[in-house]
């Protein structure tokens, strides 16, 4: 079992969410937890910042002692002054708001049940999420191989085994979307899968992009900036006066999907040709495509195999997008790339494989 609460030091993390340290500025108090050898910096995410904690360790049931990473979101009463932060813990948002976490209180009591829910997650491609008796961070487990995107960078990338890593990321993916409550993951790309020690990805932040994009409108901590390359066009085409928060849905997920394996098997990112957001919004709600065939590097199986896959998922109308069950179905039978067995599960859709690749004239300009 890996519910091992976490205790010690890594306390003075949560300090900064609960509004005991509200006087002092978020990066005076990282640099007084980083003084101290606890923890060191590792990234700054879309709504949180990402630290690996060595003092304490996390000692599991089973008396293995493993580091860890804790990541602490930019989040705090102040963003909720406006929106009748405060009150009990149980308290509900009143009948006429239409954001579930529109306050300070109902936010807290949402994403300590997500993370509740997390805790209970067991599968071999899911980064683990520890429980822990803290308020606002997520402890979870370390892969010291890093994500996907830097794995690729500093091994070959020609080398290493793409087909077993997005193996790894559909079945961790098919876990998430056919739970008993289905887990939207809200932010998958290259960055948000890891790599453990024996070379097994697995998907980490499952979630919790879902979460922070409904808090966003209440604070600028919290920014989306530079993720529009993984974005689908339902999630842009909206009414900018509309205050009510961005819907995610498992037809996101397969939109992004198909651009994190175009990222791993092209080795570039969605949209590459474009530099800024406005530029890719622009091209997304154009119909443009994330990338075109002849980016795949050294075609061959890749392009055979999974650009029908990788092309499928880009529908521009998201029921036309297939489900995670019928691509593992579509890859998995009959195949050499998946093994010969077929994917349990009802009757699914199948994907028409389409043998003609992009011209040159289709590609983004």
């Amino acid at each position: 079992m890996y519910g091992q609460n976490i205790h010690g030091r890594s306390g003075d993390f949560a300090l900064i969410l609960t509004g005991l340290h509200q006087d002092l500025p978020y990066t005076v108090l990282f640099r007084m937890i980083d003084t101290e050898n606890n923890a060191t910096f590792l990234a700054r995410g879309a709504a949180a910042d990402v630290w690996r904690v060595y003092d304490p360790p996390l000692h599991l049931s089973s008396g293995q002692v493993t580091p860890y990473v804790s990541k602490v979101l930019r989040i705090s009463p102040r963003d909720f002054d406006g929106n009748g932060s405060g009150g009990s813990e149980d308290s509900e948002t009143s009948e006429d708001e239409t954001n579930e976490v529109a306050t300070w209180d109902s936010f807290v009591k949402v994403y300590r049940e997500k993370v509740s829910e997390w805790t209970g997650l067991r599968h071999s491609n899911l980064v683990r999420v520890y429980s822990h008796e803290e308020d606002l961070n997520l402890h979870i487990e370390f892969c010291q191989n890093g994500c996907v995107r830097d794995y690729l960078m500093t091994h070959d990338g020609k080398q290493v085994d793409k087909m077993s890593i997005i193996s790894d990321i559909l079945v961790g993916l098919e876990y998430l979307h056919t739970h008993d409550r289905p887990i939207i993951h809200g932010n998958i790309n290259a960055g948000k899968i890891f790599v453990d020690a024996d070379g097994k990805a697995r998907i980490g932040e499952f979630g919790l992009a879902a979460l922070c994009y409904s808090v966003a409108p209440f604070t600028s901590a919290i920014t989306f900036a530079g993720f529009s390359r993984w974005m689908s066009p339902e999630l842009l085409d909206v009414d900018p006066d509309d205050d009510n928060p961005i819907v995610l849905t498992t037809f996101s997920d397969i939109w992004a999907l198909g651009c994190t394996i175009f990222e791993i098997v092209a080795e570039k990112l969605p949209y590459f040709e474009y530099v800024h957001d406005l530029k890719i919004q622009r091209a997304i709600l154009k119909g443009e495509h994330p990338g075109v065939r002849g980016s795949i590097v050294g075609d061959g199986i890749y392009a055979h195999r999974l650009w029908p896959v990788i092309e499928s998922c880009w529908s521009m109308d998201p029921g036309g997008r297939p489900s995670i069950r019928s691509i593992l179905t579509h890859l998995s039978i009959g195949s050499s790339l998946f093994g010969s067995g077929s994917v349990p599960g009802p009757e699914v859709r199948r994907i028409t494989p389409q043998d003609s690749p992009y011209s040159n004239q289709d590609q983004p300009s």
